[in-house]
This record gives structure tokens, sequence and C-alpha cells, in this order.
């Protein structure tokens, strides 16, 4: 009995050993997988990045974002996972940090093609993804080579304590042939599962390289790739540069060469009216003044035209600004016009500051202020009323009026260059106004709409960043 009860006891611990070294086997593999799975999430998020800068799609923008979150997610859990090993712990900082590292140039480069800069969006790329992604993998690799190596000697040592099973069920005595005997089975059968184990990993590993080699072809296309649109995006880069440079000097042309003779031309019809009027006929002096209204109208159409090159093709650097400071300048601008059509300017304050270019924010709230106090109805007075409210992820400027109104159908028409709704007689103007309210918002990096008031008129509401 004695012998019998050392043997099963032998037998036992030899059953709880293997057991403990399948379940450590089985956790390893987990292990492994998260690694791996951390290396193709964050192989897909650098081919939907390099996909979405060489196409724009926005599909592959938004498969970046999953790709680099689920990245995130099994770096998290190998870091959970290997808890119970110090040299794997003192690895995961620094793999959060490349893993950040990259995130953020993946994410910048996918800002700056978001925003239209596919140059420093390709350069992005060109600088930072190499050396970022090296190092990763570098790090990546030595954490599965350490997993590899824990899951070789927990599989020896499964493999050891099946063999002590089967010793421990060879010295049972003749009293105990039938637990012998079923130990054994009970010992083989735990070492043909690792074995099957084992060699499932060997193949999900061959598997696994096999996919790894064809992720490092496939990056190795789009690098070329990105290389090439680089390449293309510097001769284009220089291309636009030349032809924005032919472009303002052309401008600069057009102002002096049409500008010129329109004011000469104003200037000899307010002489004629002001020194000649008595010698000049009825018909003459209509006439000259036409002639004076109507140059005036062209040296302002030629001031539109050139306000509208310069916001569509300059470089506009924005910065934070403070609503009521620019909202306090347009209305002392526009101060002489106000009073003489007695308008009403109601202001919501305090005001939330916003990004934008200052020029060209002054512009477009000038021009919205403006047509608010023009497209009134015969005798009414203008009430204006300007405020803003911060709405998700943007700055809502609102310019209510009580004027005239515009119907459904045409409220995306009159953002367009020259569209007017009403005549020149009637509503002077050069049908350029809102145009360059719209290309202003989407510049920096916004956009505007516009809505009917709740009690009659237009609400033009200016969508833009919020500063910090």
């Amino acid at each position: 009995m004695l012998i019998l009860l050392i043997s099963g006891v032998l037998a036992y611990r030899a059953v709880e050993t293997a057991r403990s070294a399948e379940h450590w086997v089985a956790h390893t593999h987990q292990v492994i997988a998260r690694i791996e799975g951390t290396q193709a999430a964050l192989t897909r998020a650098e081919s939907a990045q390099r996909a979405y800068l060489l196409t724009g799609v926005t599909a592959q923008r938004d498969a970046f974002f999953e790709a680099a979150a689920q990245a995130q997610r099994s770096l998290d859990a190998v870091g959970r996972l290997t808890m119970d090993n110090p040299e794997q712990q003192k690895a995961l900082p620094r793999l959060r940090h490349l893993l950040a590292r990259r995130h953020d140039s993946l994410a910048d480069g996918i800002a700056l093609r978001t925003q239209g800069r596919e140059a420093e969006a390709a350069a992005n790329v060109a600088l930072r993804g190499i050396g970022e992604m090296a190092a990763l993998a570098e790090g990546l690799d030595r954490m599965q080579a350490e997993e590899d190596r824990l899951l070789d000697h927990r599989l020896e040592r499964a493999e050891d304590a099946a063999q002590l099973g089967v010793a421990a069920t060879v010295g049972v005595s003749g009293l105990a042939v039938a637990l012998l005997g079923s130990l054994a089975v009970l010992s083989s059968a735990h070492a043909r599962r690792l074995a099957g184990e084992r060699r499932a990993l060997l193949e999900s590993q061959a598997q696994t390289r096999a996919t790894a080699a064809q992720l490092r072809e496939a990056n190795e296309r789009l690098r070329i790739a990105a290389q090439e649109l680089e390449n293309r995006v510097t001769e284009r880069t220089a291309e636009l540069a030349e032809a924005n440079a032919e472009l303002e000097a052309f401008a600069r042309t057009v102002a002096h060469d049409l500008r010129a003779p329109l004011r000469n031309m104003q200037g000899y019809a307010t002489a004629l009216l002001e020194d000649e009027a008595p010698r000049l006929s009825e018909g003459g002096r209509e006439y000259a003044a036409r002639l004076s209204s109507t140059t005036q109208r062209l040296d302002t159409l030629v001031t539109d035209l050139l306000e509208y090159s310069r916001i569509a093709r300059g470089q506009l650097r924005t910065e934070p600004l403070a609503l009521d400071a620019v909202v306090t300048e347009v209305l002392r601008d526009l101060s002489n016009e106000i009073a003489a059509r007695s308008a009403r300017i109601d202001v919501d304050e305090p005001l939330p500051g916003v990004i934008a270019h200052p020029p060209t924010l002054a512009h477009a709230l000038s021009n919205l202020v403006g047509n608010a106090l023009k497209f009134v109805a015969p005798g009414t007075t203008p009430h204006v009323r300007i405020g803003a409210r911060r709405e998700g992820t943007a700055v809502v400027l609102s310019v209510q009026d009580n004027g005239i109104g515009i119907l459904p159908e045409h409220r995306d028409r009159i953002f367009h260059v020259f569209e007017r709704l009403h005549g020149q007689e009637r509503y002077p103007g050069t049908g350029i106004g809102l145009a360059i309210v719209r290309k202003a918002a989407e510049r920096m990096g916004g956009a505007v709409s516009v809505h009917e008031a709740p009690r009659g008129g237009s609400v033009f509401e200016l969508r833009l960043p919020p500063a910090p």
C-alpha cells in the first residue's frame, strides 16, 4: 500500500506538473499571438496611411485609425499577459513610447494630407517613417524572441513532466498495474497533445514568417510609390510656385494697368461734374455721373478680384484670435455706413476665440455685415445680430439680419463668383463678396453656410477651428 501510495503521489505530481506546463505553453502562445497582432496592426496602419497619402481616399484614413487603435490594444494585452516576466515589462515602456511616436508621425501625415499639404505629408513619411518603424520592429522582434525562448523552455518542461509521469507509473508494483496503465495513457495523451501543439505552433510561425515577408514586400512597394509620389509632389510644387509667381505678377500688372486708367477716367468725370457742370447739358451731366459711378464700380470689381485671388492662392498663416477684437475692428471700419443707414447692431458678448488669419477673417466678416446692411427691403432699418457659440469641434460665428432673405434653392449659388440674385440698380455690388467669404472660410480650415432667420431675413454661419 505504501508503494502504491508513493507511486500515486508521484504520478499525481507529474500530471499536475504537466498541466501547469501546458497552461504556461498556452499562455506563451497568447503572448506571441498578441505580439504578432501588434506587428500586423502596425503594418496595416503604415499601409493605410501611405495609401491615403497616395489616393486621399477617406476609407484609407479610417482604416489607419482603426489599425492604429488595434496595435495599441494588442500591445496593452502583451503588457497584461507578461506581468510575470520582469524582462518583458522592462521593454514595454520603450515600446509604448515608440508606438506613440509612430502613431503621432503617421497621424501628422494624415492631417497634412487632409489639409491638402501633400508635399509636407510626403516629407513627413520620408524623414520619420523608416527609423521609427525599424525601432518598433526591433523591439517587438526582441519580445517575440524572448517568448520563443520561453516557449521552447516550457515545452521541454512539459515533455519532461510527461516523461516523469511515465517513469512514475513504470515504478508502480504489480498491485497497481491497472492504475499504472491509466496514468501511462494519461501521460502519453498529454505528450501527444503537446507535440501536436508544438507542430501547430511551428506551422503557425512558418505562416507568420511568410506573411511577414509578403508585408515587407508590400512595404517596399509602398516605399517606392511614396518616393515616386514625393518626387512628383516636389515637381508639382515647383510648377505651382512658378505658376503662382506668374499669377501674382499678372495680378500686379492688372492692378496697375487697369486701375490707373480707371482712376483717371473717374477723375475726369468728377472734374466735369464739379468744374464744367454749368456748361454741360442735363444729358451730359447724367453721362458724366454714370461714367463716374461705372469707373468706381469697375475699380471695386478689380479690387475684389485681386482680393479673391490673394485669398485663394496666398499663404495664410493662422493664429489664435479674440473674436471680440475682430468684430470691434470690423464695426469701426463700417461705422460710416452703419450711421448712414441708422442700423442697429447687437453683439452677443463675450465671444470665444478662434484659429484664423486676422486680415482674411476681418475681410470675410466685413463682407457679411456689409451685405446685412445693404440687402434690406426699402424703408426697413437694418438690424444685425453678431454672435458665436462652441459647437462640437468648431466655433460657429453667426451674422443674422432682417433683410430680404434667400430662397433655399439659391443658398449655394450665392457663394459662387459673379452670382447675383438682384439687379445692379436695386442692390449695387460686384457679385464676389460671398465668394470671398467661402474661399476665406475654406482656406482657414472652416466652412460657411446660410439659413433662414426665425423671424425673416438670413443667418450666415462661419465655422472655424476653436482657439486652444
